[in-house]
């Protein structure tokens, strides 16, 4: 007679995990992202009361983003809210499994989508998922991605099922996916994962600190400023390093341990000043070509000797104007320094990130993939001029991108001479508080005032 008794769930090759907490509304700064998994949690709801059926419940997501900003913290919160397990997958713990062998990573993948089965309703979630390429032709590893991504697009449609299994993908660059496994009826939604914005940092901060702890520090959004442009992973690192620093000195977590540990060194005097006019050069400029919405500025010194200017991402037609003003404002710190200071640092240029790289890049693109260069040429270059600006970047669109450059240049220039009041107000104001909110920049900025060079 056949054995009746239920099997127990089968053992996957990647740790199958139970979490309780954090839940969605936990979460910060993923406001799409936390949409999807509360509107998911529902319709998981009404499957498991046999409302709807599997096939009416979205199959899975792909989430990216930069590191640290919570992703794979969302497949917990979303396994907690839903109440069901989650099986914590990665390409690397596939390849680790056996002796690594192809045959092994199929092997690994099967074990984890039939375990996630047998423990159905389940979450899979498949970290570094760009780890596994698109299938190029001319790849010479070709004869080992091939069967992975086969194997991988098998299991999440194909003729093997899936039921009560929703994949979540999370990598950092989706462009690196093949187009196959976004296609519809597999992982055919992908939704991005911001930095944190200034709304979120304070619920992030009282997320990983004790309750008695938010109750002694109070109100945390004027310190928030300072942690603009920091991921979740870091501020959860400032609250442990800010524990330390309060444990080293015997007294319980006070706002000023934040502080000392954000800023562990200070510049001399005056370095201090000169990054200060730098930053109050962008801001002041931001201010007066309205492109200051959600701007936060700090001098705080977290590495790397400079400041820092947010500027919010707002969407908005790109023009000729719009640009040349980004531009400007991108390029204003180094001419507050040259006007103020009668000389100028190396504090813009730099790494891919500083302001003359953000310049350029801004420059290239607009003559080479948007046609809005001065010459009568509108040739799209492609994308990749800007991964590899030096192969296109000579000739006459060099030349074009230098004008455009000397050109804003000049703007901030001038607009900085025209303003150099409000610019010195929010440097004191910066050297005095270490950082500035939106709001806090315009008042010390005041009123409209014109910029000929602009208007002329």
């Amino acid at each position: 007679m056949a054995d009746k008794r239920p099997r127990p769930p089968l053992i996957g090759c990647s740790p199958l995990l139970r979490p309780e907490s954090p839940k969605l509304c936990d979460l910060a700064g993923m406001s799409e992202l936390r949409a999807w998994g509360e509107a998911f949690a529902q319709d998981l709801l009404a499957f498991r009361e046999n409302r709807i059926r599997w096939e009416d419940v979205d199959p899975g997501v792909v989430v990216h983003g930069p590191p640290g900003t919570g992703k794979s913290t969302f497949a917990k919160a979303l396994a907690a809210s839903c109440e069901v397990p989650l099986i914590a997958a990665s390409y690397a713990r596939w390849q680790r499994h056996r002796e690594g062998h192809l045959g092994d990573v199929l092997g690994a993948m099967e074990l984890d989508f039939r375990a996630a089965e047998s423990h159905a309703p389940c979450i899979l979630a498949i970290d570094e998922l760009d780890s596994i390429p698109t299938r190029r032709p001319g790849d010479d590893r070709q004869d080992w991605w091939i069967p992975v991504v086969n194997a991988l697009l098998e299991r999440l449609s194909g003729a093997i099922a899936r039921q009560g299994v929703a994949v979540i993908g999370i990598c950092n660059d989706p462009s690196r996916l093949d187009p196959a496994l976004l296609r519809a009826g597999r992982l055919d939604r992908l939704i991005y994962v911001p930095m944190p914005g200034s709304g979120d940092i304070p619920q992030i901060l009282r997320f990983h600190l004790e309750q008695a702890e938010v109750d002694r520090l109070g109100d945390l959004s004027l310190f928030s400023v300072s942690c603009f442009g920091m991921t979740g992973a870091d501020l959860g690192k400032l609250v442990r390093d800010a524990r330390r620093h309060a444990r080293i000195l015997k007294r319980t977590l006070n706002i000023e341990d934040f502080y000392a540990v954000l800023e562990p060194r200070k510049r001399d005097v005056d370095e201090d000043r000169r990054v200060a006019i730098h930053e109050a050069g962008h801001a002041v400029a931001a201010v007066r070509l309205k492109k200051a919405d959600g701007m936060h500025v700090s001098i705080i010194d977290r590495g790397g000797g400079s400041g820092r200017t947010f500027i919010g991402s707002g969407h908005q037609l790109i023009t000729r104007d719009s640009f040349t003003k980004t531009l400007t404002v991108l390029l204003a710190g180094r001419a507050a320094e040259e006007v103020l200071l009668g000389s100028i640092s190396g504090g813009a240029g730099g790494g891919p990130s500083s302001d003359l790289a953000a310049a350029t890049r801004a420059a290239i693109d607009a003559i080479a993939n948007l046609g809005l260069g001065d010459t009568s040429s509108i040739v799209w270059y492609g994308t990749s001029v800007m991964e590899r600006p030096a192969l296109p970047y000579r000739g006459a669109m060099a030349k074009e991108v230098d004008v455009i450059l000397s050109a804003a240049y000049a703007d901030a220039r001038a607009l900085i001479t025209n303003d150099a009041t409000a610019v010195i107000a929010v440097t004191d104001a910066l050297i005095e508080r270490r950082c500035l909110a939106e709001a806090e920049i315009r008042s010390l900025v005041g009123g409209d005032r014109p910029v000929r060079s602009l208007v002329d």
